[in-house]
């Protein structure tokens, strides 16, 4: 029997809203790949279960699960200590793969040294898309030196490695794929980034991610600073602030505050981070912007 390359793990609580679209870019991916997906659903109270349902005689190799979770990083946990597949992923139900996925399962497929891979992500917020341009290169001590570069949605691990480092810290609510990246560099582990769109983040107002709460900078300050105790050559005072002012500007948001002090802040902190490859990524997404938004259309449930 043929070992399964890759299990996708599907978090869900009361996701009605998104949840069609992100199974139909798993289907169109899935079809007739060696690949698994997961659905842990912590008992979702709407038509959820119905929906998912809908799908699983379109998928040979899908396993749906109803349980109670003690959040979202428990469930992704769960659900990759099931995973049959030599490399795991997980994503929200609100987030998309786009075809250039299928760039990075050939690379898994053949690629023996790198244990993590990763590609350019897409947002999508009020129907419009825009590329991640933070997203870069990796190099070793840069994920404590400038902080977070990897975009998780499409982001492949392999299993054993993840089992190693005991997968996602279920302490954390916000950072818990950064900390697994630093955790997984720590580890020894081969990063390698693939230059292709693979995956769409949705941005919107009841995603975790748009949260501008003080504790999500606490969860930062604390990931750097044992990092930087544990790897003091990778010591920089930078991703301190670039959080401090991101939390700002987030908090802002929240609370729809927007103006003169706003922008500044904003400039600011793009200025602070400094993305090296905005003008590939840009010009990387502008030749591909049809075929991407061709791939959101033929989605159920798109545009929002």
């Amino acid at each position: 029997m043929k070992e399964t390359l890759l299990s996708i793990v599907v978090p869900v609580f009361n996701g009605e809203k998104y949840i069609r679209a992100t199974m139909d870019s798993l289907m169109r991916i899935g079809k007739g790949r060696n690949l698994e997906i997961i659905i842990q659903d912590a008992l979702s109270t709407d038509t959820t279960q119905e929906i998912i349902e809908d799908y699983i005689p379109k998928f040979k190799d899908i396993h749906y699960h109803r349980e109670n979770d003690f959040g979202q990083s428990d469930a992704i946990n769960k659900g990759i200590m099931k995973a049959q597949g030599k490399w795991v992923t997980w994503l929200c139900s609100d987030d998309l793969l786009l075809d250039g996925f299928i760039d990075l399962l050939r690379d898994i497929e053949f690629d023996k040294e790198v244990s993590v891979i990763y590609g350019d992500c897409v947002f999508l917020k009020d129907n419009k898309l825009t590329p991640a341009i933070g997203t870069g290169k990796y190099e070793k001590g840069k994920l404590l030196k400038r902080g977070g570069f990897i975009q998780q949605p499409g982001t492949c691990i392999v299993k054993s490695e993840w089992v190693k480092v005991k997968g996602l810290d279920t302490k954390l609510n916000w950072i818990m794929d950064y900390d697994l990246f630093v955790r997984l560099e720590e580890a020894g582990c081969f990063f390698r980034r693939l230059d292709t769109f693979v995956s769409v983040a949705r941005i919107h107002d009841e995603a975790k991610t748009s949260s501008g709460s003080f504790r999500r900078f606490a969860e930062y300050f604390v990931l750097f600073a044992g990092g930087h105790k544990r790897n003091l050559r990778f010591f920089s005072i930078k991703p301190y602030t670039i959080y401090f002012v991101e939390y700002i500007i987030k908090n802002m948001e929240s609370k729809k505050r927007k103006g003169l002090f706003y922008n500044a802040l904003v400039a600011i902190f793009w200025k602070m981070v400094r993305p090296r490859e905005k003008t590939e990524i840009i010009e990387r997404f502008n030749s591909r912007r049809k075929g991407i938004q061709e791939n959101i259309d033929q989605l159920e449930g798109i545009p929002i």
